[in-house]
């Protein structure tokens, strides 16, 4: 019984840890001052790429069901700033937009980590 509680004390930090690793990424993107540069940094964090505590499986498809205005306000961005950032990638081929979702179709375009 004591063992069990330890196993959930465990997972319970893992989660906390990398929930504050992901907190810790996203401030230190908007250190990044070029909207394009920030843009792919975020959606790197977004889909937790090179962070240790990283979500999803590698087949996961990697759809994130967020807005471009939700998007601009994660990576403090203007909407306007975003919207243009988002559209470059799109015509580069690394990510689809569709309504309410961003498809990262080449996650190698977005950068390594």
């Amino acid at each position: 019984m004591a063992h069990e509680g330890l196993d959930i004390w465990r997972s319970i930090a893992f989660i906390s840890v990398g929930v504050i690793d992901h907190v810790f990424a996203a401030l230190a993107a908007n250190r990044c001052h070029q909207p394009l540069e920030r843009s792919k940094l975020s959606l790197r964090i977004l889909l937790g790429t090179g962070l240790p505590f990283g979500a999803g499986a590698p087949l996961d498809p990697p759809v994130l069901p967020i807005s471009q205005v939700e998007f601009a306000e994660i990576a403090n961005l203007s909407r306007k700033a975003a919207g243009d950032a988002l559209r470059e990638l799109a015509q580069m081929g690394a990510i689809r937009l569709v309504y309410r979702e961003v498809e990262v179709l080449e996650p190698s375009a977005l950068g390594s980590a």
